[in-house]
């Protein structure tokens, strides 16, 4: 009874976890590098599952919006650059030098609708991007910043996009390291990535995810099944030995048929 109710109690534990990840905890990590001459472009950026962390800072001097179409913010957050400071030394002397970049990483609340980043310095926007696009852009190939999480028509759950999907789903992500995926643990496999990106095709031969019997017989139709350990080419050669052996059996019987036949003529003939 303790062995049942702990096996319970974990099925229960799972189902939580299972149920807490949905899109209200999917994150936008943004990684930025900003210049002082305002110039700022996205270092790395993919979507992740987290809690948002990062608070507005008073003393900030910059500012990112994360929109929708028509400029409606999804969420907005200030930041300030540590550009930091280098020492150069020349002729006995020392003097401070700032650095030129500066990488910033944030956390912004995912959503499928949101389609710009801005960044502002003060009241000055030195930067927009339209990262819709880069974070999926349905070409059937899962590259970029593109992830299972932000972009499912290029990317399945086992393509090597740099997210680990730990579900117990029978497949082993190749992205899963120290048996991080339980799949990979139980089947005591290497996880091995796939070539083909995007959705599969009705025709192939493969029954794969989501074709099913309904939408893709093709591939997903009962097939007749061969003898255990028997080849199609088995089976063909084997139905035309079969063949040759019953016309070499009737050729026989007619042949014989036709001496008695003639013998018994003879015989008559003689008489």
């Amino acid at each position: 009874m303790k062995t049942s109710a702990t096996i319970m109690m974990v099925l229960i534990i799972t189902a939580i976890q299972t149920e807490a990840q949905t899109d209200e905890h999917k994150l936008i990590l943004l990684n930025l590098e900003i210049r002082t001459n305002d110039i700022a472009k996205i270092d790395n950026m993919n979507v992740r599952y987290g809690e948002q962390t990062d608070k507005d800072k008073y003393d900030s001097t910059h500012t990112l919006l994360l929109t929708e179409d028509q400029n409606k913010i999804v969420t907005k957050t200030s930041f300030q650059p540590g550009f930091g400071t280098i020492i150069e030394y020349s002729n006995e002397t020392s003097e401070a030098v700032p650095h030129e970049n500066a990488y910033v990483l944030l956390r912004l609340p995912y959503t499928e609708s949101a389609k710009y980043i801005e960044v502002y310095r003060g009241e000055k926007l030195i930067y927009r991007e339209d990262i819709a696009g880069l974070l999926c852009n349905k070409d059937g190939k899962c590259t970029g910043f593109e992830n299972y999480l932000s972009c499912l028509p290029d990317c399945w759950h086992n393509s090597t996009d740099g997210f680990c999907e730990t579900k117990f789903d029978n497949i082993c992500d190749a992205d899963c390291k120290n048996n991080e995926d339980a799949d990979c643990a139980r089947k005591q496999i290497k996880p091995v990535s796939t070539e083909k990106k995007g959705q599969p095709e009705c025709g192939d031969n493969i029954c794969e995810e989501p074709e099913t019997e309904q939408n893709c017989r093709q591939d997903c139709g009962a097939k007749e099944e061969q003898p255990t350990g028997q080849t199609t080419t088995e089976s063909n050669l084997s139905l035309y030995m079969k063949a040759a052996l019953s016309a070499l059996f009737i050729g026989l019987i007619t042949t014989a048929m036709f001496l008695i036949i003639r013998n018994a003529r003879a015989r008559k003939g003689n008489s």
